[in-house]
Parts: structure tokens; C-alpha cells; sequence
């Protein structure tokens, strides 16, 4: 059996309650035209602010004019466009942030939806000019822009506590 070198995020109570602090607000969605509207429906039922761009008037409008719509209203764009993923082609620092999910099934979907609900809701703003592309395995791909402009990247795993991909 491999050794997958996964560590636990620690975050003390403390760090915990200042995080809360900090980013109290949670996070709106903006979903691209791709994404199902049972995605959507599942979305607002547990509470959470989402608009189709439809809603917006942006249906069949270029990925760039839908992104700016995003940023203009603050939303984290919810799609299942890979293409959002290139930093050349959409900087994270010209982003509200982005979520992207991988397609599969419609229960694949609904898990990774699950652990976006279960993981984002209470301090959206901590995910302000991120790109999180997550997948069914619970496990999440995230590209953070630091203070001074750089990217940082991980990779967190998602089951009864956060784990870190850590490399040696």
C-alpha cells in the first residue's frame, strides 16, 4: 500500500474563532450555464445565495462577460467550465473566485456540492480571489492569490477533518 502523504489541518479553537471573525460573511454563487438547474435547486435549498445567469440576462454570453458579472456582484462562479482554471487566461486577481466541478453523474456531482456546502458556507469570504475545482473523491484542488500577488496552491482532502496534501 503507498503512503499518501496527507497531513491534518490543525486550527485551534482560537484561530478557529478568529477566523469566523474575519470572514463572517457567507459566500453568494453566480452558476455558468452549465450547471444543472437541480444543482442550482440543491444550492438554494440549504440556504445559500445563488443565480443562475439566466436570472442575470448572461445566458449564451461569453465566459469573460459572465466572469466580469461574478466579479461585479461579489459571487464565487459555480461551473463545470475546466477552462476557468487557467490563470493566464482568467488571472485570479480578476475574480470574485471560482468553483469548479467535475461532471459526472448527477449523485458524483450532488457529493461534491455536498462537501462545497459543507465547507464554504460559513466563511465565503475566506474564498474571495480563489479557484477551488472540486471532486467526487472529496478531495479539492485550490490556487489561493497571496498579499503580495502570488499564487499559492494545495491540495486539501475533505473527510472528518481537513487534510493537506503535504509534499516532502
Amino acid at each position: 500500500m503507498i503512503d499518501v502523504p496527507w497531513k491534518a489541518v490543525d486550527v485551534s479553537e482560537t484561530e478557529g474563532r478568529a477566523l469566523g471573525r474575519l470572514f463572517r460573511k457567507r459566500p453568494r454563487f453566480l452558476a455558468d450555464e452549465n450547471v444543472w438547474p437541480e444543482i442550482v435547486d440543491l444550492v438554494r435549498s440549504k440556504g445559500v445565495n445563488i443565480k443562475p445567469v439566466r436570472e442575470l440576462g448572461l445566458k449564451h454570453r461569453d465566459d469573460a462577460e459572465v466572469l466580469r458579472a461574478a466579479q461585479g456582484e461579489r459571487r464565487l462562479l459555480l461551473t463545470f467550465d475546466k477552462r476557468f482554471w487557467d490563470d493566464r487566461k482568467y488571472p485570479l486577481r480578476d475574480t470574485a473566485g471560482i468553483v469548479v466541478l467535475d461532471q459526472g453523474s448527477l449523485d458524483d456531482v450532488a457529493l461534491e456540492v455536498a462537501i462545497l456546502l459543507g465547507n464554504f458556507t460559513e466563511h465565503g469570504e475566506m474564498f474571495h480571489r480563489s479557484k477551488t475545482w472540486l471532486h467526487p473523491d472529496g478531495t479539492a484542488d485550490i490556487k489561493v492569490l497571496d498579499d503580495t500577488g502570488r499564487v499559492d496552491a494545495g491540495r486539501l482532502r475533505f473527510r472528518n477533518q481537513v487534510e493537506e496534501w503535504v509534499d516532502d
